[in-house]
């Protein structure tokens, strides 16, 4: 690639970011959707009064969006949504991977030069209580989405565990997907209930392996092992490994992990029957083992 043409995919690729963010807020604030169905112009303030947003926030988002294509000028200052926003799918913006992409960029890739420098790592707590509690409320939807899929399997667990999970008032969620099944928290933060809990005929992992690094995640995968009951199962959930969200987790010192990499630390663990599971999301992958007769 010509020097001249990689300034170009740079620049290209600088606004496209910039448009992400605008998109972002459109959609998480409502005002994409509302523009669509409403189908006519609007101030800037009386778009605000309509959806109760702050006005001034909303006036420079209107700005913004114009100069990104997302809404088209009419007269008298007003705007509304440019015909582009009948492509996009506003019912299920999830889809899009907008704030996953934003979040990837914002929260650590643009610190990892100064950590490059420092050899230092960023702490989650960087991020702020908010930052920490929507993290949490990620893990316990991927393991309700887990627990779904596993009663759709067939599974009947008399006891079921999960991990990452450190709030009793999480469990009724767990109970709604698998009624009859006596639920516990594992916590990840001690160092002796995982080697001396009760086993369960049912352990659910929503996306923790990647919080730890990778050679700790060997050892964390044998610690599991042994709260699994024998013939009882495993049900790991993990987010898609790719380059973007491997630098990102390195700057926290965590560890991406592949699909084939999850299998191989089942199999190293003792797990056996190791087999794909389905997944809460196309940014997930799900696996789910066995425990043999012997274990543990």
């Amino acid at each position: 690639m010509e020097p001249s043409e990689l300034r170009a995919r740079i620049a290209g690729d600088v606004e496209a970011a910039r448009r992400l963010a605008v998109v972002h807020v459109g959609i998480e604030a409502g005002l994409l959707r509302f523009l669509r169905a409403a189908g006519r112009p609007f101030i800037p303030e009386e778009l605000a009064q309509k959806l109760d947003l702050d006005a001034e926030l909303v006036a420079a988002w209107c700005s913004a969006a114009l100069a990104c294509g997302l809404v088209v000028e009419t007269p008298n200052g007003t705007v509304r949504g440019a015909p582009c926003l009948a492509d996009l799918p506003l019912e299920s913006p999830a889809s899009l991977r907008v704030a996953d992409t934003l979040a990837r960029i914002v929260d650590d890739l643009v610190a990892t030069p100064a950590l490059m420098k420092s050899r230092a790592r960023i702490a989650p707590e960087r991020h702020g209580a908010e930052w920490i509690e929507t993290r949490a409320n990620s893990r316990l939807d991927l393991a309700c989405s887990a627990a779904r899929a596993a009663a759709s399997l067939g599974m009947a667990p008399r006891a079921a565990a999960v991990d990452g999970l450190r709030r009793e008032s999480d469990l009724p969620w767990l109970r709604r997907e698998i009624p009859n099944a006596e639920w516990r928290l594992i916590d990840a933060g001690a160092e002796s209930p995982l080697l001396h809990a009760t086993a369960s005929d049912l352990l659910i992992v929503p996306a923790t392996l990647h919080e730890i690094t990778a050679p700790l995640q060997r050892a964390r995968v044998t610690q599991l092992r042994a709260l699994v009951a024998p013939r009882g199962a495993v049900f790991v959930v993990e987010l898609e490994d790719d380059p973007f969200l491997a630098m990102s987790l390195a700057a926290c010192g965590r560890a991406a992990l592949s699909r084939d990499r999850a299998a191989s630390l089942l199999e190293g663990a003792g797990f056996v029957a190791v087999r794909d599971a389905p997944a809460p999301s196309e940014s997930t992958f799900g696996l789910i083992a066995e425990s043999p007769c012997d274990a543990p």
